[in-house]
């Protein structure tokens, strides 16, 4: 017996979900389970892989997740087969350190043999890798926490290594979180009217940055909340909307619907927001774009067209375009904010 591929470099979609669920028609259960031959054909994989990255540093290459699926203890009982096992797994974490996480799963009942599967997790863990094993037992619901557990620490472990070349030259900003989206009166507010326009990007044109006017004609500024209500691994979130001159007496007041603006939770990109901000309106107008793209694809699409009983197409992928809006502080520099619509809603993240 040896070790095969399924499916190689293809992105986690659809596509690759009804692949799997083809093959449960096709292939067959035989034989024995054999350690062996697939974690050495699964190491040569990762080899051949690495020689693309053979001039990079290894803080410069992609995370990997080696997964192990097991009902029980392997059949290869042969002399050398559990050193071999091993040797493969510690040359692996010897080489990838902290870019390689081995995943144990175990599938079966309670009482079934997983120590040879512990056992290479162990392995990984004493020569740099990470390592996981669990116990999925047998019931849908318990695979399906296990697969979502391994996709949430596939993605922390990302995260980390990302900030960790950034975690030496950036410091976060000091911020208190708030719970929710609040109240305009219940809200610390910094208030900005000097100098400032509102700008879209466009990589279509150039140059790509276009100024355009306020959402409302007659505002003249924005308010955004003094502290954030949402964080991600790169930005804070703030509540944001336009002002104009109250028509009586002196002030302003808010003018439109409520949004959101965005930036950076380092404090050192304030000295390249526009760099910082380009990057990510680049891939928002280009998610955009493929959205459109998409979305014309599937109503196209002859198996997706509404049946007779059915009163629509699937419901279309779209993304937020967002705008820049650049003012003048009181030292008298150039700043900007990322700004979006504000969805109304419960938001939950699938990784």
């Amino acid at each position: 017996c040896t070790g095969s591929l399924f499916v190689h470099k293809e992105p986690m979609d659809w596509i690759l979900f009804n692949k799997v669920l083809h093959r449960q028609r096709t292939a067959k259960p035989r034989s024995h389970g054999n350690y062996v031959e697939s974690i050495e054909y699964a190491e040569n994989v990762i080899n051949d892989d690495l020689k693309c990255f053979s001039n990079f540093d290894l803080d410069d290459i992609g995370a990997y997740m080696l997964v192990l699926l097991s009902d029980g203890s392997p059949s290869d009982q042969k002399p050398g087969d559990q050193m071999r096992r091993r040797d493969a797994i510690c040359r692996l974490s010897q080489r990838l350190k902290s870019k390689l996480t081995v995943y144990g799963m175990g599938i079966g009942a309670m009482g079934s043999d997983f120590e040879q599967l512990k056992y290479l997790v162990d392995a990984a863990t004493e020569h740099g890798a990470e390592g996981q094993f669990n116990h999925a037992g047998l019931s849908p619901a318990e695979l399906s926490t296990t697969f979502h557990t391994m996709a949430t620490t596939m993605t922390t472990t990302r995260t980390e290594l990302l900030s960790t070349k950034t975690k030496r030259t950036k410091t976060e900003k000091r911020y208190t979180m708030r719970k929710s989206y609040n109240d305009v009166d219940l809200v610390p507010l910094r208030r900005e009217t000097k100098n400032v326009s509102r700008w879209r990007y466009d990589n279509r044109t150039q140059p790509p940055w276009k100024k355009v006017e306020f959402l409302n004609s007659d505002a003249r500024g924005f308010e955004v909340a003094q502290d954030p209500f949402g964080k991600g691994a790169e930005r804070l979130a703030y509540m944001f909307y336009e002002i104009k001159k109250k028509q009586i007496g002196s002030g302003y007041e808010k003018v439109g619907k409520s949004m959101v603006a965005k930036n950076s939770i380092y404090n050192e990109d304030e000295r390249s927001k526009e760099k910082f901000h380009t990057d990510f309106c680049r891939s928002q107008q280009k998610a955009w774009e493929l959205a459109l793209q998409f979305n014309r694809a599937v109503a196209k699409a002859p198996l997706l067209k509404p049946a007779k009983d059915e009163v629509s197409l699937p419901p279309p992928i779209e993304f937020l375009q967002c705008n820049v809006y650049d003012y003048e502080d009181h030292w008298g520099a150039k700043c900007g904010l990322l700004v979006e619509k504000f969805l109304h809603g419960r938001f939950t993240k699938f990784s």
